[in-house]
């Protein structure tokens, strides 16, 4: 049976039948540890695990630091370099980190092997697999989101101080979102402008895009990181855009839902930041879809918040039974799918594990 498959069904029937097993936590941490060596130890499997091997084979630890946004990346392989430690264990590491975060976000909730069990077929196993690094700053997003859904905390800074360091896409869609935030916790633009405030960003961003749009990809290819501009350069149109889009659509409706019911200004304000983020990356799919495609990857993370986000409504409002597996269901399918007729499946086959090389 394919192994991604049968992952992915373990978390989904602990969850179904939870209220009949015991040692659940246990259970939970023995799963946590066999998805950081199965993810985190993968021999060379995933598309953009090539790459970021390539690099840190470029990596010399004599020569003079290159100084860099995504610093804290170069710092990191840098230092495994010193103590002559593969690429794999670096892979490992941010596997580890990313897991425990999510783990952590999920410990958190009162049905905890419910996300577990929704964020495993295609998170973990699709998006963990495919690049590692922007996994850990995806996951990191997810707890900028999660920190910040009440109030503002000084939290947040430190996660998005981390999380630019490791990927330039990262600051690029986080600052923004954290500048908006301040401004409504001290000026509660929420209330004020609202009006105001999609319509001027959206002129701003039909501007920029069809003004000079071969200086604006390139600066853009530039902006996502040294590494991602050589293979983004090569092939400007993704299927998986499309393939995205189509899976994330039924989430902007549920974000609507919650945006109506939801009163808190803080949640408002990051569901109107998806709103924009979602339409932005639609008007730059019409210069690259590889390149929205890309920061269409931080949707995962948004996805994981809606749905947070929309089982705390009210039950009047949550009226359709079994919602939570239909959500997981969903997921099930969309990594059946992806493992079958996506363009790049072939990366995920045959499993290897460096442990066992």
């Amino acid at each position: 049976m394919d192994p991604y498959i049968t992952i992915s069904i373990i978390p989904f029937v602990i969850w179904y039948f939870q209220n009949n097993i015991k040692y659940k936590d246990y259970i939970l941490l023995s799963f946590l540890i066999f998805l950081i060596l199965f993810i985190g130890f993968r021999f060379r499997i995933g598309p953009d695990t090539e790459t970021l091997f390539h690099i840190y084979d470029l990596i010399k630890v004599k020569s003079k630091p290159y100084f860099s946004l995504e610093f804290g990346y170069i710092l990191l392989m840098t230092f495994f370099k010193i103590l002559d430690l593969t690429f794999f264990h670096l892979q490992a590491l941010l596997t580890f980190i990313s897991l425990i975060i999510f783990f952590y976000i999920s410990s958190k909730q009162k049905d905890k092997w419910f996300l577990i069990a929704l964020a495993t077929p295609v998170y973990f196993l699709i998006i963990g697999i495919n690049s590692t690094r922007q996994f850990t700053t995806i996951t990191l997003f997810l707890l900028f989101l999660y920190l910040n859904d009440k109030n503002l905390t000084l939290k947040s800074f430190i996660v998005l101080a981390v999380g630019s360091l490791l990927h330039k896409s990262f600051i690029i869609l986080t600052l923004p979102l954290f500048v908006f935030l301040l401004l409504i916790k001290y000026f509660n633009i929420i209330k004020k402008y609202i009006i105001y405030i999609i319509p001027i960003f959206t002129t701003i961003i039909l501007i920029v895009l069809f003004w000079q749009n071969n200086i604006l990809i390139n600066y853009a290819l530039t902006l996502i990181g040294y590494a991602s501009a050589v293979y983004l350069a090569l092939e400007l149109y993704s299927d998986g855009y499309y393939i995205r889009i189509i899976f994330f659509s039924p989430f902007i409706l549920i974000a609507a839902i919650i945006f109506k019911f939801n009163k808190n200004n803080y949640t408002r304000g990051i569901l109107i930041f998806f709103f924009f983020f979602v339409f932005s990356t639609f008007l730059l799919s019409l210069l690259s879809t590889t390149l929205a495609d890309r920061f269409n990857f931080y949707l995962y993370a948004f996805m994981f918040f809606i749905i947070l986000k929309f089982f705390e409504l009210p039950q009047e409002v949550v009226k359709i039974k079994n919602l939570k597996l239909i959500f997981i269901i969903y997921n099930l399918i969309f990594m059946i799918i992806w493992l079958n007729f996506a363009n790049i499946a072939n990366n995920w086959y045959p499993y290897k594990n460096y442990l066992l090389q």
